[in-house]
């Protein structure tokens, strides 16, 4: 092998390695909390674009998690997305998604006033 492309495997071996070891040792609780509340944000956030009944319809935007009991809450008033209707007009949608943060799994979802998932 070459003697350049051994020191540029080395040299990627070793960075790859200090990368992996800076996001070890200075992971915090505080940034592990924001690391799932944002995968179980993403999770609710596509769920409930799954429930449009027809294409081009909004995902719901950022919203402030609420921590409680071992769950975190998000809402969407109404009108911060909408959802492309069948007569071409886009609906201001509200709605609420609950999750537990040991699974991550969804225990509660809310479109408008429908009640989609009630696992409490």
């Amino acid at each position: 092998m070459n003697r350049i492309v051994k020191w540029a495997l080395i040299v990627a071996v070793v960075g790859i390695a200090g990368w992996i070891a800076s996001v070890l040792l200075t992971d915090t609780p505080d940034k592990h909390a924001q690391r799932v509340d944002a995968a179980i944000l993403r999770q609710c956030q596509n769920a409930i674009r799954s429930l449009a009944r027809f294409g081009d319809s909004d995902r719901p935007g950022p919203a402030t998690g609420v921590r409680s009991e071992g769950r975190i809450t998000f809402d969407w008033p109404e009108g911060s997305f909408f959802f492309l209707q069948g007569d071409n007009t886009r609906a201001p949608q509200s709605a609420r998604c609950r999750a537990r943060l040991d699974t991550q799994t969804i225990i509660y979802l809310q479109l408008r006033d429908q009640v989609i998932v009630d696992d409490k």
